[in-house]
């Protein structure tokens, strides 16, 4: 059975978990009405042994309805790549796939070198300049959108090729921030 890691972080709480589908018996993922949709009925185990129930009983453009253990919910979302950014009554969370998460069609096995603007926000830092060199998960740029903070990473190891924003810059969805260039691979 797949199972997939990620880590999602809530304020000042930082939290890894693991996400199991929830087999009907027949290979598909059952819902409270029973009806066999596919894989849209999760159980969430954290890393101190408790377990929850999470059903996606439905989706748009960029809203997500949730059945959190029995409780329906509407949470708003953008996702770029393997981050997924999110708004509940008023509170916000990033969710970072570590492990075998589908990547949407820019990432295709491989990194995009430009950072960009998950949604559209107000620049608070570039913790950055052209030519640093960065690991993957560095933080790049610091960005407040949706009312949360939220650091921009890495997606690999390389050099800052040229930094687009300045701290106070009002960015739109997918404006480009940072561009990278990746670490020169040696001959052989």
């Amino acid at each position: 059975m797949k199972r997939t890691l990620f880590r999602l972080q809530c304020g000042k709480l930082i939290e890894s978990l693991e996400a199991v589908p929830v087999a009907d018996g027949n290979g598909g993922a059952r819902n409270k009405t029973g009806d066999n949709t596919g894989n849209n009925t999760l159980q969430l185990h954290r890393a101190d042994g408790s377990r929850f129930d999470l059903q996606i009983v439905g989706r748009d453009h960029d809203t997500l309805v949730l059945m959190l253990n029995g409780v329906r919910r509407r949470v708003r979302y953008v996702r770029r790549g393997r981050h997924m950014y999110m708004s509940l009554d008023g509170r916000q969370a990033v969710v970072e796939w570590l492990e075998d998460h589908d990547q949407d069609s820019r990432g295709q096995g491989s990194s995009d070198p430009v950072v960009r603007a998950p949604m559209p926000g107000k620049v608070l830092e570039v913790l950055v300049a052209t030519g640093d060199s960065v690991a993957e998960g560095d933080p790049l740029v610091r960005v407040e959108a949706m009312k949360m903070e939220v650091d921009l990473t890495a997606e690999f190891a390389g050099t800052v090729d040229s930094v687009h924003v300045s701290a106070g810059d009002l960015v739109d969805p997918d404006a480009a921030l940072v561009t990278l260039a990746p670490l020169e691979k040696a001959p052989g």
